[in-house]
């Protein structure tokens, strides 16, 4: 069963805003959130850039 982004922001205690940009590589996030989120997008690859301010990541289906 797939879950809504809003259902796993929730469970992430999150935004869903927040969680959109994550996924959409638009704003960056911790160590420990990234592994939270891969898990509930374990199905996509994830590529991390790390840049001098923050780290991005991009789902690819």
């Amino acid at each position: 069963m797939n879950k809504s982004l809003r259902q796993i922001a929730k469970e992430l205690n999150i935004s869903v805003s927040y969680l959109s940009d994550i996924l959409n590589g638009k704003r960056g996030c911790n160590e420990e959130l990234m592994n939270k989120i891969k898990e509930y997008y374990s199905n996509l690859e994830f590529y991390i850039f790390t840049k001098p301010r923050y780290k991005v990541i991009k789902g690819v289906k």
